[in-house]
C-alpha cells in the first residue's frame, strides 16, 4: 500500500482518541500548511504530537469534526475487505436481534463505519454517505456489498459536508421496488427505496 498522508494532534490532545473516541476536532489538530492542503475526505493516519500513531481514518480540514477514525491500528488497509468485515460483523449482530432482515444494518461510528448509514430491506440495501471521507471510498464500499447478500443497492446523499446529492439515485443490481410494505409490529410501514429509514 502506498504511503498515505499523516496528520498530527497538538500536544496534550491525544487522550480521547487513545481511549477510543472515534473523531478529532479541527482545533485539536495541527493545521499546518500540509494538513490544510489535503483534499476533504483524504485517507490519512492520525498521530500524537510526538509522532506515535493513533489510527487511520478520513480527514477534512474544512469541517469541525476534522478526523474520523476507521481503525485504531494505523496499519489497517481501508479497502473492500475492510468494509466487508465491518458489514458482516454488523449483520451478525442485527440478525441476533431482529427476526426479519429489515433494519438499519450500519450506523456510522457505532459500527466502525464513520459517515456510512446503511438500511437493509431483505436483499436490497439503501446507502447514505454523509461525509466526504466515506464518499471518497464509495468504490470499495459498493464492492463490499455482496458480503451482505444484497442483490440491489440504492444510494442517497443528504449531507452538506460534501458534494451534496452526488450519490442520490445510485443503483446497482436489479432495480429495487419503489415502495415496500413491511409489517414489523402492529402497524404496516411503507418505505420508499429512495429514502431508506431516515
Amino acid at each position: 500500500m502506498a504511503a498515505i498522508p499523516r496528520v498530527f494532534l497538538h500536544a496534550g490532545q491525544e487522550r480521547r482518541i487513545a481511549l477510543g473516541h472515534p473523531w478529532a476536532y479541527s482545533n485539536e489538530i495541527r493545521m499546518d500548511a500540509g494538513a490544510k492542503s489535503l483534499t476533504p475526505g483524504t485517507l490519512a493516519t492520525l498521530h500524537r504530537s510526538d509522532g506515535r500513531p493513533l489510527g487511520v481514518g478520513s480527514f477534512n480540514p474544512h469541517t469541525l469534526i476534522a478526523f474520523r477514525v476507521f481503525d485504531p491500528d494505523a496499519a489497517t488497509v481501508i479497502d473492500e475487505a475492510f468494509f466487508g468485515r465491518r458489514l458482516r460483523q454488523a449483520m451478525r449482530l442485527r440478525d441476533r436481534l431482529f427476526p426479519e432482515p429489515y433494519y438499519r444494518l450500519a450506523h456510522a461510528e457505532a459500527d466502525g463505519l464513520p459517515g456510512l448509514v446503511c438500511d437493509r430491506f431483505g436483499d436490497v440495501l439503501v446507502l447514505q454517505m454523509n461525509t466526504a471521507g466515506i464518499e471518497a471510498l464509495a468504490a470499495p464500499v459498493l464492492a463490499s456489498q455482496p458480503n451482505t447478500g444484497a442483490t440491489a443497492i440504492a444510494g442517497r446523499s443528504s449531507s452538506a459536508a460534501h458534494s451534496a446529492g452526488s450519490t442520490r439515485g445510485m443503483f446497482s443490481g436489479k432495480p429495487p421496488p419503489v415502495m415496500w410494505a413491511i409489517a414489523l409490529t402492529a402497524p404496516v410501514w411503507r418505505i420508499a427505496a429512495s429514502s431508506g429509514l431516515t
